[in-house]
């Protein structure tokens, strides 16, 4: 039987926000609206994956019914269905290694708590300045802030025409830009997704 891994659309679901919040980077609003998105697609990957494997190991556990992971281990068990108990602690430990990334628990944050926090740098051309480009914080959609001492404060309306490659960062993650922590955590679980269908699902 031929299986049909849905958890590969939800990932390709997932790129596409990803790429909506590249694209709309420099509206701050718009891009949390994408990053929710994003992290939702991404996080249900791996829930998906689940009922991809049920339906491949002929669990009787369906799509029609909510199940979780010890569902899966009780019916797995009871049928002494190996291949479904092997794929479980793959599984398992899989979800285990993201839980360590910390964006991976971003999710919970943003579905029952709301967005968590965020620092945009923008950077101003010389039309501004006659000398080289001078980064500004947005801590707020409405507002501009000087990074450093020098340059001028300007109102938010002033630098929409002539910001390029902005830049923003989680307040928990200073260092790295939010696309490229998005990146990366796709990655991850396209990885995961690849050695899911290649181990358990490719040859049923």
């Amino acid at each position: 039987m031929t299986t049909e891994m849905q958890s590969k659309e939800k990932l390709a679901e997932s790129e596409y926000f990803l790429e909506l919040l590249r694209s709309n980077f420099g509206d701050l609003r718009i891009m949390k609206y994408c990053f929710s998105a994003f992290m939702s697609a991404v996080h249900s990957t791996m829930d998906i994956m689940l009922y991809d494997c049920a339906e491949a190991f002929e669990l009787r556990l369906t799509r029609e019914e909510r199940f979780e992971q010890r569902d899966f281990a009780l019916v797995a068990r009871a049928k002494e269905n190996k291949n479904a108990l092997e794929f479980l602690a793959w599984w398992k430990q899989k979800v285990g290694l993201l839980s360590k990334n910390p964006l991976w628990n971003t999710r919970h944050v943003i579905n029952h708590r709301g967005y968590p926090p965020v620092k945009q740098t923008v950077f101003v051309s010389g039309t501004i300045l006659a000398q080289s480009s001078v980064s500004y914080e947005l801590p707020s959609i409405d507002e501009v802030i000087v990074s450093g001492s020098v340059g001028p404060v300007l109102p938010s309306n002033a630098w929409q025409n002539i910001v390029t490659n902005p830049e923003i960062y989680l307040e928990e993650f200073p260092d790295i830009d939010l696309r490229k922590l998005c990146q990366m955590l796709w990655s991850e679980v396209g990885a995961i997704v690849s050695e899911a269908e290649k181990k358990f699902l490719s040859a049923r």
